[in-house]
């Protein structure tokens, strides 16, 4: 099972995000609350609020493993589960297995950090096509966050792009899923070949969710 929910940032929902996680993620709220900016403390929360409406019930609190990779606290401990954002969009990942994923903006690849993360065929491959950066920067990140290491550099990868798919050739047993939301690039990073479910989480159906909590 790959669960993958995303939201567009709306504005008008973050009082109601931020009351729904101080009450019932005491520790995540202050946790967002250390972000200097409001739209940072904004995706800080409503990514537990994702991770709820994926898992269809209140998670509790969730806990900082190694490295800062968080985890369930509580009676989820046989799920995996990973979340990225940009400036205007929330991802998070649920699955039963180990499960790494990232979002970025198309063009907001540091280019000189990937001269120096990426091997010349990589670096080949990403001067032949405008979006490979964006992907590539995105297979590295999930496929870090998947193992929870430093896995951006080479030689470490080896990321071929085969006009379709991207494969690792050093890690040829997780597989690369990769989404296109117009602005933004997704990757999904699993060793499960299962294609993940992609659902869109609106406004009405967050507030929805949310007011039903606090009638609990």
């Amino acid at each position: 099972m790959k669960k993958i929910i995303y939201h567009f940032e709306d504005e008008m929902l973050y009082e109601p995000v931020l009351s729904f996680v101080r009450r019932y993620a005491p520790f995540r709220y202050a946790y967002a609350m250390k972000y200097h900016q409001k739209k940072d403390r904004y995706n800080a929360l409503m990514a537990y609020v994702l991770l709820c409406v994926a898992s269809e019930q209140l998670i509790g609190e969730l806990s900082l493993g190694a490295n800062g990779k968080p985890y369930f606290k509580n009676d989820f401990l046989e799920n995996h589960f990973s979340i990225s954002h940009t400036d205007n969009m929330v991802v998070v990942a649920i699955s039963n297995q180990n499960i790494g994923i990232d979002i970025e903006q198309y063009n907001k690849v540091n280019y000189e950090i990937l001269s120096m993360v990426c091997s010349k065929k990589e670096q080949y491959q990403i001067k032949e096509n405008s979006q490979l950066p964006t992907f590539f920067w995105t297979a590295k990140e999930s496929l870090s966050k998947l193992f929870n290491e430093d896995w951006y550099s080479s030689p470490m990868t080896d990321l071929l792009y085969d006009g379709h798919d991207i494969i690792d050739r050093n890690n040829l047993s997780v597989n690369f899923e990769h989404f296109d939301f117009s602005k933004n690039a997704l990757c999904i990073a699993s060793e499960s070949s299962e294609v993940s479910l992609i659902e869109k989480a609106g406004s009405k159906k967050i507030l929805k969710f949310i007011t039903k909590g606090n009638d609990d």
